[in-house]
């Protein structure tokens, strides 16, 4: 049996025939590429839709993809694409799982020409509707890979040979692939749950490294000829980055490939990126976190670029808030478990607490001169960390009872005075936009609040800071901005109200 005939199965000819023409005509006045009057325009949208909720009306847009797609124009040829897309999605699938087998193999061989055909020859379809093909076969990877469809990456890596359009294809079936399925969705019921899960895994062990491979030979093969290409994929090997074999990730091979990005303006920050997804891995024990970012040098990196645009100076703050983050964390958690050990484990454990935390230190020294950008975008990234670190120190002080460190306090001097000058409206802030400035207010908001628990936790050392910071502006207040000189009485105010009576005499 043809595919058309499975698809068509149970369906008379004449039902066929009027289904078709109906749709020849409903689908130009429903979409709008042909005026008519309310009424038939009411009724064209009706028809379309009861199509669209209808069982197999998806089977009839199939034939008409399989028969009609070169000479389609490309807004029919979406709208038949969705109405696909409904039978894949709605109601779990149903629609598409419970016909017969060889009509969704059918289907699978109808989408795959149609995507031999969009990477061939790119320039005939518009782009929305290559990333609707790709969208669409993707929903039938959900049900069909890797039982059914087991050799559909081998296959998509082996077309890019092929040319551009091949490559821009393999790229948009990654990124709906990304978006549909790896990416998390709480909606999800248990059985999807079950068949998302069992794609990863195999894609895991038999796909993302050759995906990987892929990806890089992208890279290196257009950096210069199709820049635009070239950083798509950077943009790619961070999004899988989290499904990369950390073995992968710690070889000499993939970080000299991903340093060689840096070195490129137009990759570079797409090249961050990627370190920093390695960075936050889920799923890893925090002491294999702190081997990653010893062997991935991302220190050594930080200390030696050099800031420059705005985005590249946020995407290196942005990597060093998750190196200090991430290595807080695994200094906490190995604390408690070194108290939890025997006492040989126990050291152990305590060795690997202080190469994180001195790690962590580290880190937010390089994200404080990175904040010194004038744009409070930048300093907006280390909030995290900077929080993260005061209830640290906060933690240590009360309840181990260790005094904290010459090194420390000087950390937390640098850090509070960052926080106060980066309190300050810019200068251009009436000119920004609405959202920007709601942006800018919760920063703010946020520094103020982390300036009253630096006051609570360490009252000596924050009012030290605020007021030697205070001193300096009343004495030069001539030269000093207006909005220095507010945020820095602001914060005296803040910090004042949040001292206890005793304190505060």
């Amino acid at each position: 049996m043809s595919a058309k005939e499975e698809f068509l199965r149970g369906f008379s000819d004449r039902e066929v025939k009027e289904a078709r023409s109906r749709l020849e005509r409903a689908i130009p006045v429903a979409l709008g590429i042909v005026t008519s009057d309310n009424a038939t325009v009411v009724e064209a949208t009706k028809f379309c839709q009861r199509l669209k909720d209808s069982p197999n009306g998806w089977k009839i847009c199939a034939v008409e993809i399989m028969e009609r797609v070169r000479s389609l124009q490309p807004e029919r040829c979406l709208f038949y694409l969705e109405v696909i897309l409904t039978a894949l999605s709605a109601d779990g699938g149903k629609r598409y799982l419970g016909s017969a087998e060889e009509t969704r193999s059918s289907l699978r061989l109808t989408m795959g020409k149609f995507a031999q055909l969009v990477s061939s020859e790119p320039g005939k379809f518009p782009k929305y509707l290559r990333i609707k093909v790709a969208v669409v076969i993707v929903a039938i990877l959900r049900y069909e890979y890797p039982q059914k469809w087991s050799n559909f990456f081998v296959d998509l890596v082996r077309g890019l040979k092929n040319g551009l359009g091949h490559v821009d294809f393999f790229m948009r079936i990654l990124q709906a692939l990304d978006q549909d399925i790896i990416g998390f969705d709480e909606q999800r019921t248990k059985d999807m749950k079950m068949r998302v899960n069992a794609i990863k895994d195999h894609m895991r062990k038999n796909s993302i490294p050759e995906i990987v491979h892929a990806l890089i030979k992208i890279v290196n093969s257009m950096a210069k000829s199709q820049s635009d290409f070239a950083k798509r994929a950077v943009e790619l090997i961070r999004e899988y980055s989290a499904w990369i074999p950390v073995e992968i990730i710690t070889s000499k091979g993939f970080l000299q490939q991903i340093y060689a990005y840096i070195n490129d303006g137009n990759l570079r920050c797409a090249a961050v990126d990627v370190l920093n997804e390695v960075i936050q891995r889920r799923n890893i024990e925090p002491h294999h976190k702190i081997k990653i970012i010893q062997q991935t040098k991302v220190l050594d990196l930080l200390s030696s670029v050099r800031a420059a645009d705005r985005e590249y100076t946020e995407a290196l703050a942005r990597l060093a808030d998750s190196i200090a983050t991430v290595c807080i964390a695994a200094c906490r958690y190995m604390d408690t478990k070194a108290r939890e050990a025997l006492q040989a484990k126990g050291e152990d454990l305590k060795r690997l607490a202080t190469i994180s935390i001195n790690v962590a230190q580290k880190s937010i020294l390089l994200f404080l001169k990175f904040a010194q950008h004038p744009d409070f975008s930048i300093a907006e990234q280390g909030l995290d960390c900077m929080d993260s670190y005061i209830h640290f120190l906060h933690h240590v002080e009360r309840f181990a009872s260790v005094q904290i460190s010459k090194e420390q306090k000087h950390l937390l001097n640098a850090m509070i005075e960052l926080q106060i000058v980066k309190m300050a409206y810019p200068n251009n802030f009436d000119s920004y936009d609405e959202e920007v400035e709601e942006d800018f207010d919760r920063f703010r908001m946020n520094l103020e609040n982390q300036i009253v628990n630096l006051v609570r936790f360490f009252p000596k050392i924050t009012m030290s800071v605020v007021l030697r910071k205070l001193h300096m502006v009343i004495r030069n207040l001539r030269d000093v901005r207006p909005q220095i000189v507010e945020a820095t009485m602001r914060a005296f105010f803040r910090s004042h109200e949040a001292l206890s009576l005793e304190e505060r005499t």
